[in-house]
């Protein structure tokens, strides 16, 4: 019932821009009624204006500016420092620390997101990934400068390094012989 009466009211109210007097009556139902007619025992609303704000056109940015802020954030080179390509690595528990040189140095809201064999691997605001027991062979490393919305503003050279550990092979016993 107070939906009804809000909703009536509302229409009544938004007519306002052409109506200057407003009828307020109770039904036989007992419901309230808004018009702009008057009806017989209806009581007249005195409305009063409603204050408006003017707009105002505040002046826009212009676009150049946006685009020189883009143009700031530019990077002048990416890439991988250790391991070196073509690097053989001995490490028998498998960890590769790998170090990335950027110039300038990362930018908030920025990430580095480390790809390893072709595949998006980690991610990190720092220069340098830790890589834990990873399996001996030739691995291919390549590095990339993100922002905040996951667009790759610079990519590095990719980098390839074998991992070399040692393997467990135990030889067979001789058979007994008796």
């Amino acid at each position: 019932m107070r939906n009804l009466i809000s909703l009536l009211l509302a229409l009544c109210l938004s007519c306002l821009v052409s109506a200057q007097t407003v009828y307020r009556s109770v039904d036989k139902d007992g419901n309230i009624v808004f018009s702009d007619t008057p009806t017989e025992g209806a009581e007249e609303i005195i409305l009063q204006e409603v204050p408006t704000i003017k707009s105002t056109s505040a002046p826009l940015t212009s676009q150049p500016d946006q685009t020189k802020e883009a143009e700031v954030i530019t990077y002048a080179s990416l890439n991988i420092t250790s391991p070196a390509n073509d690097e053989a690595i001995r490490e028998n528990s498998g960890n590769v620390d790998i170090l990335v040189e950027l110039k300038p140095d990362l930018m908030a809201g920025h990430k580095l997101t480390l790809y390893l064999d072709g595949k998006e691997f980690a991610d990190s605001i720092t220069p340098s990934f830790n890589l834990t027991n990873l399996d001996r062979g030739t691995h291919q490393l390549r590095v990339a400068v993100r922002d905040a919305d996951g667009k790759i503003l610079l990519s590095s050279p990719s980098v390839i390094f074998h991992l070399q550990r040692a393997a467990v092979i135990r030889p067979q016993s001789p058979p007994a012989t008796n």
